[in-house]
């Protein structure tokens, strides 16, 4: 099993993709979304979480999943959480 400890350049690992060419998909930071969930119980305030995904360098191989979603403090401010630029083809 590969480890890494810190973010990967982009482009810098070993390129293993189907037909489609999709590259650094998963496991280097989580993906921010658009998706958020409200989180509260009982009388207590409500705090909005946005939704992350795709994992980062420091999950599990079950966190790393496509399906494998999270949340966290829309505020938050972590080194393992980012956001993908996506650029329209030619």
């Amino acid at each position: 099993m590969l480890l890494i400890d810190r973010v990967q350049a982009v482009g810098s690992r070993e390129q293993v993709s189907g037909h489609i060419a999709l590259y650094d998909m998963a496991g280097n930071v989580w993906e921010w979304t658009s998706s958020s969930f409200p989180v509260g119980e009982g009388g207590g305030e409500t705090v909005w979480f946005r939704v992350i995904r795709g994992g980062s360098f420091r999950s599990d191989s079950l966190e790393s999943r496509a399906w494998y979603r999270d949340g966290l403090y829309q505020r938050a401010l972590k080194d393992d959480v980012g956001f993908r630029c996506v650029v329209r083809g030619r």
